[in-house]
């Protein structure tokens, strides 16, 4: 399906309508001064953008970080970042088993009065009658 801006084919026709039943037979003037005004916002976007240094001091951040991954797998060429990361994760109990020991083992089954003695996994037993 079309998708424009999280737009349906529906919602575009409904707001080409609407701009023809607005603007008429200036559609092609709003048109085209609408995207002059759009283009002039991202340039100035842009001269803002270029102006401020954001994007070299973006460039810097990604050098260092590579340049911090870079060290780290020369130093221990075995460990991959994902190792490094569990690594730096505070322990929650007494080591690599913990997660499994902290679970307490599931509650036994209750009694049923009739007698039967079905046990998980296996095959149910007969009821046994108590007259006979």
């Amino acid at each position: 399906m079309l998708a424009f801006l999280n737009l349906g084919v529906l919602e575009l026709v409904v707001i080409a309508a609407v701009a023809v039943l607005v603007f008429g037979k200036d559609l092609p003037q709003a048109a085209s001064k609408a995207y002059l005004q759009v283009r002039k916002l991202r340039n100035a976007v842009d001269d803002l953008r270029r102006d401020s240094g954001i994007e070299r001091e973006l460039r810097n951040i990604e050098n260092t970080v590579r340049a911090a991954e870079w060290e780290a797998r020369r130093k221990d060429p075995v460990q991959s970042p994902a190792t490094v990361a569990r690594g730096a994760l505070p322990e929650s109990g007494g080591g690599s088993g913990a997660a499994s020991a902290a679970v307490p083992p599931p509650p036994p089954a209750p009694e049923a009065d009739s007698g039967r003695t079905d046990q998980p996994g296996g095959a149910p037993s007969a009821p046994t009658d108590a007259a006979s």
